[in-house]
Order: C-alpha cells, then sequence, then structure tokens
C-alpha cells in the first residue's frame, strides 16, 4: 500500500521537468518561414537562425506552400519599408487563417533574449500589407544602378556605369578594370566640391555617426580585449589588428558620397556607390529625405541605438556625451564611460564631483582626476576652441627661430599637416612653392595643429628633438609638463625608418596602425602658449629628407586614403628592394603616368 498522499506523488515530479521544457522551449510549436534572398544578411543569417532557433522549439522553411506555417517573416529595410513583395502567394496578405507577419527584428530579439516577443510590436507596415510598394520610377538624377559584379578580390562593384556616373569627369576607361582600392584612389574628395554638388550635408551625418561609433567600439574592445588602438583599428584576442566594422561601414560611405559626381536623391541603392552596402544604404537615403537618420538622432539624445537587426545596443547609452568627454586630453573612452556610469553629464558636472569628494552614484569611490585631467577641464575653452590660421602661423615662427637658435642653421621647411592641412585649399594663385599654407587658402580652424619639421642639408644629432621641446619650453611657448598640460616625448624610434615606414604603408607586416601609433618619427606632443595667452594643442614631428615623402603621405593623407593606398599596395604592386620602392614583378624602378623611369623631365 502506497502511503498517504503518494498517488499523487510521481504525477507531480513528471510535471516539474515538463514545466522546466516548456519554460526553455518559449518557440515550441512555431513553424517560420524566412524568405533568404530578401532577408537583409541573406543565408548567413538564415544559418544563425538555423542553429538556434530548434533549440527554442521553433522549425524553420524556405517553403511558401509547407504545412504548418505559423509565422511568415517579412523584411523591413533600415528606413521601415517593408518588402511584401517577397512573400509566396499561397502566403501572400491576409493570408492563411491565423498566419502572424512579423519583421526579422522578432526572430533576432526572441533568439536573443531566450523568449518569445510581442508579434504586435514587431509587425510589418500595416500601410504596406494591402499591396505590395510600387518599384521607384525612374530619376532624371543620375542612378545608374545596374547588377553588381565581383572584382579581383571578390569583392562587390557597381557596374560600370554606375562607376562611371559616380566618378564624372574623372573617368577614364582604365577604372572599369580597376579593384576597389585603387578605384577609391581616383576620387576627388575635395568638401567644397561637394558642396557644390548638394551632398556634404549627408557626408557630415555620416562623419558624425562615425564618431559616435568610434566612442562605443573603442570601449568594447578595450572592454574585450584590454586594448583599444583607434577607432579604426583594434585588437583581436591574438594581437592582430582587425577593422572597426560599424565605423568603418559609415567611414566608407562618407567618402562615396563626398567624391559622387551628381546630386544624389532618394532612394540610394547599393548598386549606386562603391563602398555603399543595404545598411547604409538604407541611412543615406533616410538623411537625403529627412535630414537625419533614426540612429543619429539617437546618439545625439544618448539613447541607446538600434542594430541592423532591430537589437537595442545598450553599450551605445550616452554616446553624445562621452564623446565629448573624450575631445579633452587625457580622456580615453574607458574614463568617459566611468563618468557616464556615475551620473556626469557635463563638464561641470565632472569639476563639481572631483571637489565634493564624496561619494558618487550606488556609492562610488570619490572621483580622483589626475594632473592632465584637470588641467584640461580648466583650460577646456581654449583647447576645445579650436586652432585658427594666426595660431598656425604663430605656432610655425615659433618652432623656426627655437631651431635656428639651437642649430644656427637657416632654411628649415616647416610643413602644416593633419587635419589642417587636408581642410586647405589651392589658392587661384598658388605658386607651387612648398613651406606649408604659404600658397593656400587658409584653413578652416582645426582641434590641433601638426607641424611636420625637416632641413635639405643640415645634419643633426638624435638629441635635436628633447633640445626642441627644451628650448620651446624656455622661451614660454609650450607649457612644462608639470604644470599638468600635455608635454610628452617620442625619440629614438627611427632605427631603419624607411623600410619600417613603407612597410606600414603597404601593411606588410600584416599588422594595421594608426599614424601616431605608428610613425617611429622624433615627435612633440605639447601645448603652446599663444601671444595673447591662448593654448593650443601642438605636435611637432621631425623627419629626415629622406623620410619627408612617406611621411607627409600618413600625415597629410586622411584615415582613408591611407587605408585604401596600403591595400592598393599590398596587391603585389610595390615592395621595397635594396633600400627602394620597386615595381613587380619586373623589379624596375617606379615609373611615372606617362610610363618614363627616374630622371625624366
Amino acid at each position: 500500500m502506497s502511503a498517504p498522499g503518494g498517488g499523487g506523488g510521481a504525477p507531480a515530479a513528471a510535471a516539474a521537468p515538463a514545466a522546466k521544457r516548456q519554460r526553455t522551449m518559449p518557440l515550441a510549436g512555431i513553424c517560420l518561414f524566412v524568405p533568404v534572398k530578401a532577408l537583409p544578411g541573406g543565408s548567413a543569417v538564415f544559418a544563425a537562425w538555423k542553429r538556434s532557433l530548434p533549440g527554442l522549439g521553433a522549425s524553420l522553411t524556405q517553403d511558401g506552400g509547407a504545412a504548418g506555417i505559423t509565422h511568415a517573416v517579412v523584411p523591413q529595410a533600415p528606413n521601415g519599408t517593408a518588402n511584401w513583395g517577397c512573400l509566396p502567394p499561397a502566403l501572400a496578405p491576409p493570408g492563411p487563417s491565423g498566419l502572424l507577419f512579423v519583421t526579422q527584428h522578432w526572430v533576432a530579439d526572441s533568439i536573443r533574449r531566450q523568449q518569445r516577443q510581442d508579434e504586435g510590436a514587431y509587425r510589418p507596415a500595416a500601410a504596406r500589407a494591402a499591396a505590395p510598394p510600387p518599384k521607384p520610377a525612374a530619376r532624371a538624377a543620375p542612378s545608374r544602378a545596374g547588377s553588381m559584379r565581383k572584382g579581383e578580390d571578390g569583392e562587390a562593384l557597381p557596374a560600370v556605369e554606375a562607376i562611371k556616373a559616380w566618378l564624372g569627369p574623372l573617368w577614364r576607361p582604365e577604372c572599369a578594370e580597376m579593384d576597389l582600392a585603387e578605384l577609391a584612389l581616383q576620387g576627388d574628395y575635395d568638401e567644397e566640391r561637394c558642396r557644390r554638388i548638394g551632398n556634404e550635408h549627408v557626408v557630415e551625418a555620416l562623419r558624425e555617426l562615425r564618431k559616435f561609433e568610434e566612442v562605443v567600439e573603442a570601449l568594447r574592445e578595450l572592454r574585450k580585449f584590454e586594448e583599444a588602438l583607434n577607432g579604426q583599428w583594434l585588437k583581436n584576442p591574438q594581437g592582430k589588428a582587425v577593422s572597426n566594422h560599424k565605423s568603418l561601414a559609415y567611414m566608407h560611405a562618407a567618402s562615396a558620397v563626398r567624391t559622387c559626381a551628381y546630386k544624389l536623391a532618394p532612394p540610394v541603392r547599393p548598386e549606386q556607390l562603391p563602398l555603399v552596402g543595404d545598411f547604409t544604404a538604407g541611412i543615406i537615403t533616410e538623411i537625403l529625405e529627412t535630414g537625419s537618420c533614426a540612429q543619429l538622432e539617437q546618439f545625439r539624445r544618448d539613447e541607446p541605438v538600434r542594430d541592423s537587426r532591430g537589437g537595442v545596443r545598450a553599450d551605445s547609452a550616452g554616446a553624445a556625451t562621452r564623446r565629448a568627454f573624450t575631445k579633452l586630453p587625457g580622456v580615453g573612452a574607458k574614463v568617459a564611460q566611468q563618468w557616464w556610469d556615475r551620473g556626469l553629464r557635463t563638464y561641470e558636472d565632472v569639476i563639481e564631483a572631483a571637489a565634493s569628494r564624496g561619494l558618487g552614484a550606488a556609492g562610488s569611490k570619490p572621483l580622483v582626476l589626475n594632473a592632465t585631467q584637470r588641467f584640461a577641464l580648466e583650460h577646456r575653452a581654449d583647447l576645445l576652441e579650436g586652432t585658427a590660421e594666426s595660431d598656425l602661423e604663430e605656432m610655425r615662427a615659433a618652432i623656426a627661430a627655437s631651431l635656428i637658435s639651437l642649430t644656427g642653421a637657416r632654411g628649415w621647411h616647416i610643413e602644416i599637416v593633419g587635419g589642417s592641412r587636408r581642410q586647405q585649399r589651392p589658392a587661384a594663385d598658388a605658386s607651387g612653392s612648398g613651406g606649408g599654407s604659404s600658397s593656400r587658402v587658409p584653413p578652416k580652424q582645426h582641434h590641433d595643429a601638426d607641424f611636420m619639421v625637416t632641413h635639405h642639408s643640415y645634419t643633426w644629432g638624435e638629441d635635436l628633438i628633447g633640445s626642441l621641446r627644451d628650448e620651446l619650453i624656455a622661451r614660454r611657448r609650450i607649457l612644462p609638463p608639470d604644470t599638468g598640460a600635455m608635454c610628452m616625448l617620442q625619440q629614438n624610434r627611427a632605427a631603419d625608418i624607411e623600410a619600417k615606414l613603407m612597410d606600414d604603408l603597404t601593411g606588410a607586416s600584416g599588422e594595421l596602425r594608426s599614424n601616431v601609433a605608428s610613425d617611429r618619427l622624433d615627435h612633440i606632443f605639447a601645448t603652446f602658449r599663444t601671444a595673447a595667452g591662448r593654448l593650443r594643442r601642438m605636435d611637432v614631428i621631425l623627419v629626415t629628407p629622406d623620410q619627408l615623402p612617406y611621411a607627409l603621405i600618413g600625415w597629410i593623407g586622411s584615415t582613408m586614403f591611407n587605408r585604401f593606398l596600403r591595400r592598393h599596395m599590398n596587391h603585389g604592386l610595390w615592395r621595397i628592394k635594396g633600400g627602394r620602392i620597386v615595381r613587380v614583378p619586373d623589379q624596375a624602378p617606379p615609373i611615372n603616368r606617362r610610363g618614363q623611369g627616374p630622371g625624366a623631365k
């Protein structure tokens, strides 16, 4: 005889595992139709779903006539457009009784949260359900859309007619045979030209998105791998540099729009421009239609943004404030995130929190600033104001006077490089002479100033860079390190510099670096004091005449220019042999555009 109450014990025990199984199979009974070809990410996304969904109890099919389909995915573009036209006739609206229409974001979020999401929150655009949206009518503006083609490296390239329209007057027949890297080097990335065409507002929005992404990605990689090189290149666990794909996607798109020879009009398609994919084409379209886009507005409001699959990116919250913090010397992505997590939203909040010495949010430790951060906050108005033309000329004169005093040699060649130089435009009466900006239109203000210094006949010793810093301090033109101002020295890293610079340029070592991290040039990082008492960030880079051509490429060329130049040279066109740059495979010296060798006039 069983014990009292024992008759109910076995069923109750059996029910517990069943309940557990039910909790771990939140999508039990769901059969999902997926139009793979129309799905953003295509077969790669479908394969990921195929691995994940069975564990949640769901099944997938690509057969629109299969029995038991409960849900149909209607792919949604970044601008909210639902692609109803991809559904087979058997599933076309209103569809069989009980069929639920959802976007791909419902699937992604159900997998991510391991829980069935409310289908009503992921319903495709209802207004489009009655009839699939018509295809866009042809426009007068040259979309030049056509089928994508494959480059030599397997990369997707627009059709030749689209490239021809994109380059406009820069097009020449040989462009049709170029790979993506070489093709990108043919563009005209002049800002004023782009503004005249009418596309610069798109570039500005894309570049702002890129800056926000750099802040978010730098912190993510810092947390994950404990080291971040910069916004573009990050290190994986094996120590190899990898791409920050979100930042690069916006950088690519901005470059494509900047060089486009005609005014863009919505909708923009991926096959219309090189370097632009489905997601960024949707972003560009939204910017053209509204002047902004959802991701950019969320970034600006410090709200978390959604990824291309609709998932919330929690680590993107506060990107605008964190970006503002990182503009200060001595404040990186990690510190900016710590300040944000403490509830600090302005520079004044940081100063007040540091002064109070009290506990922060949730009982966190008192906020302690280092000397560089305290100095940067105190002088933020000057350091964030930007460097004017008069500041640049005053800096140049101070560097020249210090060098003459130290060496007794005149004729120092002092070039403005970096962002200030890229923003200069040749004057109509430019004489073509060297020496920086003397023959150029005044540059716009930039956050700092970079100068490259050389002398074509004077030979200096290894200690010149340190002596130059000391002379500038003695003349009260830069602030000494004991003030808390940035005043650092990079010295004696120039052994075999030509080979190393070309190795960086071609990426032959397999490691991709930023110019600052890898230049190996003697370098002063300083805070300059103007005659009016204003403080400005200034860098001075010392190079030999032999180093100058390579260094100018790295320091004047934009991030995208150097990236594509590195890729292009690494395709086997150029190598170093016997201390000179040679062409492969014939190992001959470089030739000019007319096919002439060295010494040609």
